[in-house]
């Protein structure tokens, strides 16, 4: 599921899973700009940086007061929602 466009994605596996990803930078930047933080990803990594070069589906989570996720398209970034429940946390809070 690695390196595919946001579309093949939905096609053959559904929406993208948080459970897939894991966080490889923590921090601040100096720009909220998706392009401007992709340049950084690949050309001068912040301390702290554990990934690859930002590429095709990783996903880039922008913060504040609230978090928005941006899929690594072909060209440009998609929004999507991670903030969905996942079906353990569903199960936990019915108990």
């Amino acid at each position: 599921m690695r390196f595919i466009s946001f579309d093949e994605l939905l096609k053959n596996f559904g929406k993208p899973d948080k459970n897939n990803y894991k966080v490889v930078f923590d921090g601040e930047l100096p720009t909220d700009n998706l392009e401007s933080i992709y340049e950084i990803c690949n050309l001068n990594q912040p301390d702290g940086y554990e990934g690859h070069a930002l590429s095709i589906s990783d996903v880039i989570e922008l913060y504040d007061t609230q978090s928005k996720f941006y899929y690594v398209d072909k060209i440009g970034f998609k929004e999507i929602d991670f903030n969905q429940h996942t079906e353990i946390e569903e199960q936990t809070n019915q108990n």
